[in-house]
């Protein structure tokens, strides 16, 4: 999931279910596909096939019509050893993945991976946007949740920040060290 991709298959009047909706995995490449031959200039136009080239050695343009193919292909590609999540990251050479995470998050995960050796490092990223969005309808339920990540009850300003400084410790435990905001 790409919003970057999301975005430009709107503008090329790809239907929604398509594109974030129930359509088939399959189904969703190939419009991806038709929107790529509309994207010549474009920055993701050059990325699509980079991606496509450096790391499963397809040099064949992504079209609508060459969608399928190059779907099964890379699908039966991923599916061994050499193309696991942890196996194409090393590939890439990345030495650090960060996840944008909300402060409530439990991280678990995180804790889990904090002293694995993967060949690179899997840290969190504070994103606070849930907390400042006042207006959002489920906001009072989500200041229940951070609450109860934090153990803190927050019913006023000085308990919200209470609560974040919590979640902040949490998150810097668990090798956090940068924050997203949208």
């Amino acid at each position: 999931d790409d919003h970057y991709k999301w975005r430009a298959m709107r503008v090329a009047g790809i239907p929604e279910q398509y594109i974030t909706g129930s359509a088939s995995a399959l189904d969703k490449f190939k419009m991806w596909g038709r929107t790529v031959e509309k994207l010549i200039g474009c920055p993701l136009y050059y990325w699509t096939h980079l991606e496509l080239n450096r790391y499963f050695g397809i040099a064949e343009p992504l079209t609508e019509g060459s969608a399928e193919s190059i779907f099964h292909r890379a699908n039966e590609m991923l599916k061994t050893p050499e193309y696991s999540a942890r196996a194409l990251l090393r590939r890439m050479n990345v030495q650090a993945l960060c996840t944008t995470d909300d402060p409530a998050d439990d991280l678990a995960l995180h804790l889990k991976l904090k002293d694995e050796d993967m060949g690179f490092k899997v840290l969190p990223a504070f994103r606070p946007d849930s907390a400042l969005n006042i207006a959002a309808p489920d906001f009072a339920s989500y200041m229940e949740r951070l609450g109860r990540s934090a153990g803190i009850a927050v019913t006023s300003m000085d308990s919200l920040f209470q609560a974040l400084n919590a979640c902040m410790n949490r998150f810097e435990r668990a090798g956090c060290l940068l924050s997203d905001h949208g």
